[in-house]
């Protein structure tokens, strides 16, 4: 396609839209500044610029609309005014992790798939996949590591690609270790270990989170379903994906109209298997 062509359609296109005249000008400069040998731009740039633009939107949508839902390590930092990661945001349409990306990634001897974990030991079990979180509660009170409620140390398990997660709180602690299966490439294992050395009751939940170090993740559908064995499996978006070993005590789900899970209305937490 004539670039004049291209200028006129895409003229066209952003008075219909409403689009400031300026723009047309601002994009072709900036491909001129980035592109002075005008070589054709790599095919490969589009698809991972597309789902970053796409992911910065809906993080825009989702967190600035929805501040009660309880976001990753990253928004927690980048959204809060009084951290020296707050970015403010203005009239920008994208939001996107700029300040905490030292996740870590790790894998199966045979698996082609990467998992990841952010600084709050928050498990995709793929890259690009919702995540896996832990909290506390404790009477009233949800203790989470995404906002630093935990004293959170990471490390790797015996120097394995097995990212080895300790969450502490006056007398709790929890342990949590992933790695790739050397059997199946497929599974990501996970061990939750924990000790609670208090009279008041304290309770480990394990949600699922419609995003991940990057940001947008959604979710469409979750479905739980006990284990003849005592476990119980966990679909989501139409995949088993979660295989729990021990059956929770208690599930609670919610939506975007019911608001975040964590601040749903728990149920009496002295009657179990509800």
């Amino acid at each position: 396609m004539k670039p004049s062509l291209r200028r006129r359609i895409f003229t066209r296109i952003g008075r219909a839209f409403g689009i400031h005249p300026d723009v047309s000008g601002l994009i072709g400069g900036a491909m001129r500044l980035a592109n002075p040998m005008q070589a054709a731009m790599p095919g490969e740039n589009l698809p991972a610029a597309s789902r970053v633009i796409a992911s910065g939107l809906w993080n825009y949508s989702f967190f600035q609309f929805y501040p009660d839902f309880e976001g990753p390590f990253w928004v927690q930092r980048q959204y809060n005014p009084e951290d020296p990661a707050f970015i403010p945001r203005a009239g920008s349409l994208l939001s996107v992790n700029l300040t905490h990306r030292n996740w870590m990634g790790f894998r199966g001897i045979r698996s082609p798939f990467f998992a990841m974990v952010d600084p709050a030991g928050a498990l995709s079990p793929v890259v690009g996949s919702y995540s896996i979180e832990l909290a506390l509660i404790r009477g009233d009170r949800l203790f989470l590591p995404s906002k630093g409620d935990l004293n959170v140390i990471q490390k790797l398990r015996d120097a394995a690609p097995a990212p080895e997660t300790t969450y502490r709180i006056e007398d709790f602690e929890a342990v949590w270790v992933s790695a790739g299966s050397s059997d199946n490439p497929d599974l990501i294992l996970s061990s939750i270990e924990y000790a609670a050395r208090s009279r008041a009751a304290t309770y480990l939940v394990i949600s699922i989170r419609p995003f991940n170090c990057e940001g947008a993740a959604p979710i469409h559908s979750l479905h739980y379903q006990p284990a003849a064995s005592g476990g119980a499996v966990v679909g989501v978006n139409g995949l088993a994906d979660l295989m729990l070993l021990q059956r929770p005590e208690y599930v609670i789900f919610n939506d975007l109209i019911g608001g975040d899970a964590y601040h749903a209305r728990k149920p009496d937490l002295t009657n179990a298997n509800q």
